[in-house]
């Protein structure tokens, strides 16, 4: 699985003992669970996290739905969503995607 494969390189970093997450496939919620707890137990779907900055949090999981409903997609060019113009917002010369933001 794709996913545990991803987790074990990210638990492998410092200051990682335990990742949550939720993937939604086919309309469907399909949770995962890795590492330890400082407490000693194992995470699961009740488990609280601090995590740093909830807005990035709450815009990641827009930007998500807004791609699952097709409203927006991952290549478009970022310009296209902003008023203006923003000549210099490129990627190596490239356009600047969605998906690298």
């Amino acid at each position: 699985m794709i996913i545990g494969q991803e987790v074990a390189k990210l638990m492998k970093q410092p200051g990682y003992t335990a990742v949550s997450g939720v993937i939604y496939l086919n309309g469907k919620a399909h949770h995962f669970h890795f590492g330890q707890l400082q407490n000693g137990k194992k995470p699961n779907n009740h488990t609280l996290y601090e995590i740093g900055s909830i807005t990035k949090t709450y815009t990641g999981l827009l930007l998500a739905q807004a791609v699952n409903d097709h409203k927006i997609g991952l290549d478009d060019d970022v310009r296209t969503y902003l008023d203006g113009q923003y000549p210099n917002l490129v990627l190596s010369g490239g356009r600047l995607s969605l998906i690298h933001i």
